[in-house]
């Protein structure tokens, strides 16, 4: 139930500008086409169209709502909304079902006008800094490059492995994760608990473990920078070497 009603609150924070603007003009099209009865049948007509919306709506709201997934969705419920609207084929209806469409799309456009222009800006600052996203991926490539390990090596990683392209990149397979969630427990452990969490990284033949930040808080004693990335490499002893002791990898 608490998955439901975040990815719910999710749902109407997407595009809130827009989505506003849509029920706005559905509702005001909807109250001036014709008595209640006969608006709800409409409705009701284009149930080939706003079921599947709404399944897969209510589905995706058990599991995740993110803008990539629900988008087709969303949109095919507008449509199925809209096209449900009788009104009239009168000079004056013609005139208002304009002005409301007007009135709609303005919004949306603003939303994608301003989504381009914080793209835009993003892309040229990226650009003159040398620090986008892609550019730190390649980065912590590079990094575990010159560190000698080679296509196909086994690593690790702790946090975000979802988009970890710095893996593709480097070629290297992700063996073993602490994920995002987890995180916090592994770095706020006490050195005896974080031992035996290398040990166990270690066994799963990982060469290294790849984090994508450390927080403040945690020691960082045998722990790498990887430039000004955030990232941290943490090297893994050979297994003759003592797996999993804290602080013998790169200092």
């Amino acid at each position: 139930m608490d998955a439901v009603i975040r990815n719910i609150g999710v749902f109407f924070k997407l595009s809130a500008l827009a989505q506003g603007g849509l029920i706005t003009g559905f509702l005001m099209l909807f109250l001036m086409a014709g008595t209640p009865r006969h608006r709800v049948k409409d409705i009701t007509n284009q149930w080939p169209i706003l079921l599947p919306a709404i399944v897969a709506l209510s589905m995706y709201a058990l599991v995740r709502i993110e803008a990539r997934y629900v988008a087709p969705c969303v949109l095919l419920f507008w449509i199925g909304l809209l096209s449900s609207v009788r009104l009239k084929d009168t000079p004056d209806s013609q005139r208002l079902v304009a002005c409301i469409t007007l009135a709609m799309l303005l919004p949306m456009l603003g939303t994608i006008g301003a989504l381009a222009a914080e793209k835009g800006y993003a892309a040229l600052r990226y650009a003159i800094q040398k620090d986008s996203p892609a550019h730190r991926q390649w980065e912590v490539a590079a990094f575990l490059h010159r560190l000698g390990v080679q296509p196909g090596d086994k690593v690790a990683s702790i946090g975000r492995t979802f988009d970890a392209n710095w893996a593709h990149l480097a070629q290297v397979r992700i063996v073993a994760e602490i994920p995002r969630r987890d995180e916090h427990d592994f770095w706020a452990a006490n050195e005896a608990i974080r031992s035996q969490a290398l040990s166990t990284f270690g066994k799963t033949g990982a060469k290294l473990i790849v984090a994508d930040r450390v927080p403040s808080y945690a020691s960082t004693f045998g722990w790498e920078r990887i430039g000004t990335t955030g990232y941290y490499v943490y090297v893994l002893p050979a297994p003759s070497d003592g797996l999993g002791v804290l602080g013998g990898g790169t200092p």
